[in-house]
């Protein structure tokens, strides 16, 4: 069982889709220089006291919309829950200041 820094969690981070793989989500922070794309990136603003901001689509007038909702973690396991009751789980596999991996 690792410790995560929850600090260091509560971020603004946006997947970075050049460093993914077939099971890992790799996230840098919003400061991160991302080449240009026409797939929206998810973005997850992990808020302290468990808010959170997400987006992982274009709306109809090509911004991002955005999910209020929240999350929470679990020793080392991420879990985000959306508006219903449904809820992602995701280990997270390393973090550091500039980078977030989570398993897929």
């Amino acid at each position: 069982m690792s410790q995560i820094d929850t600090k260091l969690l509560q971020n603004h981070w946006i997947q970075s889709f050049e460093d993914s793989t077939d099971k890992e989500m790799v996230f840098r922070p919003a400061s991160y220089k991302f080449d240009p794309s026409r797939q929206p990136r998810t973005h997850l603003d992990l808020k302290p006291g468990g808010n959170l901001v997400f987006s992982d689509q274009f709306g109809p007038d090509d911004k991002l919309q955005k999910e209020q909702s929240t999350w929470k973690l679990d020793n080392d396991v991420l879990i985000l829950h959306d508006k219903g009751s449904n809820q992602k789980k995701h280990k997270i596999l390393s973090i550091a200041p500039d980078k977030l991996v989570l398993e897929k």
